[in-house]
């Protein structure tokens, strides 16, 4: 399981469809995880834009989501939290 989250601004991914039954989110403002309701299956990806997200995928898509992840704030200096768990 992939978990991210941020204090100040907002995260951008794009994941892939296969992961839309394990996604939760924390929108801004929201301190409790809920499933996305509502999305756009574009090309067999979709994308969040987010405070938090956690996922469970492949190892591949997690590094793909690393790799992709956009981080947007208004604060000289912030911090993203990362949570990796591998579950065999």
């Amino acid at each position: 399981m992939l978990s991210l989250e941020v204090c100040e601004g907002t995260l951008t991914l794009r994941l892939p469809a296969s992961t839309i039954p394990s996604v939760e989110v924390k929108t801004e403002g929201v301190s409790h995880w809920q499933p996305i309701q509502t999305y756009v299956n574009i090309d067999n990806h979709f994308v969040l834009k987010v405070a938090a997200v956690r996922f469970r995928g492949m190892v591949q898509d997690c590094n793909n989501a690393m790799q992709q992840l956009h981080y947007q704030v208004n604060l000289q200096s912030s911090r993203i939290i990362a949570a990796v768990h591998i579950i065999a």
